[in-house]
């Protein structure tokens, strides 16, 4: 059960569906895969804006023309052996292992031999991958479970004392979590009403509207040499100051690159 595989349509999210004999203009949200001992179930999930469908890759098409022309919407597919979140393959022994969090707070390594695995490709082609057979939180390591619970020992001289791991302290709790929700769906609401937000590493923030041009390329130094060069039909904002949105957060953001560090002084 190493080979798991996601089918991607390398062209875009926006196509037609087949349901109930009638052709559908939808936009794709997610791409589900069940594979098993015995096989592979793959499902489209898509809207039409108002109504939500889940329909078969071959009931799926790019465009009218593919539809009349009877080719489904092209899907490759791409390996994502290892892309379970918080698990390890062992290829010697075919299992997948972890480590969770038992009833004393205490870390333990399980181990899984998975049966099937449901993956969906969500916004920004990342893929998110689940299975019935976890239950529970899981964590890449035994330091990262150390640091994600907190457990009680007993000291030399019979006292209790509570160790509470880095990650679990950092973590936002219950009611910060509520707050984080409504500013990612106030986010998804600009999103859909075509505002796309920048920023550069000084926090300095810039909105911009999307309704009204075709395309909004945005670049940088670290982008790559040929996305730096100005393409065909494409001008150069002069001004860009005057795109700069000031939120009321921005001073207090801090940024890291690809990979970042975090230090703590308890």
């Amino acid at each position: 059960m190493e080979k798991f595989n996601a089918f991607v349509n390398d062209e875009s999210w926006n196509g037609y569906a087949l349901v109930d004999d009638r052709l559908i203009a939808v936009k794709a949200e997610t791409i589900d895969i069940l594979q098993t001992a015995i096989g592979k179930r793959i499902r489209i999930n898509c809207t039409d804006g108002e109504n939500k469908y889940r329909v078969r890759p071959e009931d799926y098409f790019d465009s009218t023309k593919d539809f009349e022309q009877g080719k489904p919407s092209p899907m490759r597919e791409y390996p994502i052996v290892g892309k379970i979140k918080n698990i390890r393959y062992n290829r010697e022994t075919d299992t997948w292992s972890a480590y969770a969090i038992d009833s004393n707070g205490l870390p333990v390594k399980k181990k899984f031999g998975l049966c099937s695995i449901q993956c969906s490709l969500e916004r920004h082609n990342c893929f998110k991958v689940t299975s019935s057979e976890i239950k529970e939180q899981l964590y890449w390591d035994y330091e990262e479970a150390i640091q994600s619970t907190s457990y009680t020992s007993v000291e030399p001289d019979g006292t209790e004392k509570t160790h509470v791991g880095l990650i679990k302290l950092l973590k936002p709790n219950d009611e910060q979590q509520k707050l984080l929700q409504e500013l990612n769906n106030t986010l998804e609401k600009l999103y859909a009403a075509g505002v796309k937000l920048v920023h550069r590493d000084d926090s300095t923030w810039f909105a911009l509207n999307t309704k009204e041009v075709q395309e909004v390329r945005v670049v940088s130094e670290w982008s790559e040499e040929e996305d730096l060069e100005k393409r065909p039909g494409e001008e150069t904002v002069c001004r860009e100051g005057q795109l700069i949105f000031d939120f009321n957060f921005s001073d207090g953001i801090e940024y890291g690159q690809e990979l970042f560090y975090i230090y703590v002084k308890r």
